[in-house]
């Protein structure tokens, strides 16, 4: 959120000073050659900008600044002088042609003249910024990359230094000039061909970027891990899943049209791999789906290189793709839907915070036909327990009753749905139960957790009740959750503030409290046995703490291990049909075996 704001107040710094600087040297620029001036300016300009990259990588390469954010002040300004130093020479070089064309077209003429002149050279000034930024979102980033664009850009200002020196009035020096300006685009070029060899992306040690892209959304990079795995980089600032998670981006859309009676139509908001929405599509009951993705770029990766996943969902009939902001997009649609689920968006990028907002949940929820569920994935090992509270209690302003249900039982990365429908009293485990019975008939879902209603159930974290609605909605017109996110992100330590491994398994402990001592909590819930639940909810737990010992190496890895597969349901086990490669969470194996590995 802050790191545009950084950049564009470098920018227009900048060309203030670039101002300034025209204004305190006026006599001077306007007494020397006039074209002789805006062909230098011009070649100035190219040169400046062409070596704006390779001075960027060095001042990188030779500093540490960014190895700790050190707060939202400090990393502001710590980018926008990064920005300064390394683009800003350029931008105070090409600040000066606008206000020298000024003052050149104001000379010898009448008032009105000059009016007249200075509102035409504004008009054009303005188109042209109009037309710079699409020619480089459109066709510049996405034809020569970012690099490539940066050389088109300078090779344009030395390209018009030329020109103007081929124009110039008299013959004097022209031919120098000519020579001059000619060797300078071969230097802007030649630069240019050392730039393309400079690094786009910075992924991790032994990860290779197999596709690399920019446009208006940024850079998208698809990237292999040295055990083949793929994924998906965007701007160097977030993945977006990946083949080694898979099965838990298909439990994002599966795990609600388990809980739909009969779901036909499907929406998902976010495309990324595609193996979420792909994965409805394995549902025999379900006759269409329609992904939104924001990203044309994030869109065409998942085509090309995520088709093996994604059960081929951009080529499918029964799919629609739609490109644009799945806010709007939503929120224009007439069409019912029987499940919609919102991908995991992280609270500290840019507009992500509307996505969460009462208003969205709202033109959802006018959407979905009756008994539809809506599902919104909550990334919350990137969310303190504040932010969490203000979309939990947003989502419950919308749909008064709300449940939790976990994704998967790792600590490392703890995913939460918020469900809820129209209807009050729509969680029945009874339904539940008949419907997983109707999935392993059918063999559609191999999910272990969720072909029977003892996953559903280990899932399940209770009801987010209204009581708990003490803090502040999110809105379009407030955007204190993106702000905070943005902020906590800069801090010193905000894994120490996001719900950690020990933070979300106590989360996860006090839900089971709360569901067991709390009879509210157990509303709209027909067909549920309490004990049975808090039994299965406990074992959840254990699930969780069977992860955090494995990772951290803990002596107590076998008891836990005991612990949970003495009270893990016969039905996972008997359930030959279920693919256990799809477990979850950390595999539970005999404690036995598990000792003599230790």
């Amino acid at each position: 959120l802050f790191s545009p704001a950084a950049v564009l107040f470098a920018a227009i710094v900048s060309l203030g000073l670039a101002a300034a600087f025209f204004s305190r040297f006026r006599s001077f620029l306007m007494s020397a050659d006039r074209y002789r001036m805006m062909t230098l300016i011009m070649i100035v300009s190219g040169i400046l900008a062409i070596a704006a990259p390779q001075l960027f990588m060095l001042i990188a390469k030779q500093s540490n600044w960014f190895a700790s954010s050190g707060g939202v002040l400090l990393f502001v300004l710590k980018l926008g002088t990064l920005a300064v130093i390394s683009v800003g020479p350029s931008w105070l070089a090409v600040g000066l042609i606008f206000p020298s064309v000024v003052a050149f077209a104001g000379e010898h003429c009448t008032p009105t003249q000059s009016g007249q002149r200075l509102g035409l050279l504004l008009a054009v000034n303005g188109l042209g910024g109009l037309l710079g930024a699409e020619c480089a979102y459109r066709i510049l980033l996405p034809v020569f990359g970012v690099y490539g664009a940066m050389t088109a850009i300078a090779l344009a200002f030395t390209f018009a230094g030329l020109i103007v020196s081929i124009f110039r009035e008299g013959s004097n020096s022209r031919l120098g000039n000519i020579v001059g300006a000619s060797a300078s685009v071969l230097l802007v070029f030649g630069i240019g061909k050392l730039n393309a060899q400079l690094p786009v992306v910075n992924p991790p040690p032994g990860v290779t970027p197999l596709d690399i892209q920019s446009g208006r959304e940024g850079t998208v990079a698809v990237i292999e891990d040295p055990k083949g795995e793929k994924s998906i980089l965007v701007s160097n600032q977030y993945v977006l899943g990946g083949t080694a998670v898979r099965y838990n981006q298909e439990r994002q859309a599966l795990l609600p049209l388990v809980l739909h009676k009969q779901p036909s139509n499907v929406a998902c908001i976010g495309l990324a791999t595609g193996i979420t929405p792909g994965a409805a599509l394995s549902v025999g009951s379900v006759k269409k789906v329609v992904a939104v993705e924001i990203s044309p770029l994030v869109a065409r990766a998942a085509e090309t290189y995520f088709d093996d996943f994604n059960h081929q969902i951009s080529s499918s009939d029964a799919a629609d793709i739609v490109i644009g902001d799945g806010r709007t997009v939503i929120a224009s649609m007439a069409t019912g839907f029987d499940v919609v689920t919102g991908d995991l968006f992280l609270p500290w990028a840019p507009g992500t915070s509307r996505l969460y907002s009462r208003e969205h949940f709202s033109a959802v929820r006018s959407t979905l036909n009756s008994g539809g569920v809506f599902c919104q994935w909550l990334p919350m090992y990137q969310l303190t327990r504040d932010q969490f509270q203000m979309i939990a209690n947003t989502f419950a302003h919308v749909f008064e009753e709300t449940h939790l249900f976990l994704n998967h039982f790792s600590i490392s990365s703890p995913m939460l749905g918020l469900i809820g429908v129209k209807e009050r009293g729509w969680l029945n485990w009874q339904q539940i139960e008949n419907r997983c019975s109707q999935i392993r008939k059918s063999n559609d879902i191999l999910d272990p957790v969720l072909r029977h209603a003892s996953g559903i159930r280990l899932l399940y974290l209770g009801q987010w009740l209204d009581d708990q609605m003490d803090t502040p909605l999110v809105t379009l017109s407030d955007p204190s959750l993106e702000y905070s996110a943005a902020t906590v992100r800069l801090s010193d330590d905000p894994f120490g503030r996001y719900f950690n491994p020990s933070k979300w398994i106590r989360f996860c402990r006090t839900r089971q409290r709360r569901y067991v001592n709390d009879p509210s909590s157990r509303a709209g819930t027909p067909g549920s046995d309490p004990t049975m639940q808090a039994k299965l909810m406990l074992l959840s737990t254990g699930l969780l703490e069977l992860d955090y010992a494995k990772r951290t190496q803990h002596k107590l890895t076998s008891s836990i291990a005991a612990r949970v597969q003495q009270n893990l349901p016969k039905c996972f086990i008997e359930d030959r049909l279920a693919d256990m490669s799809r477990w979850p969470g950390q595999p539970v194996t005999d404690p036995s075996q598990l000792d003599s590995q230790e």
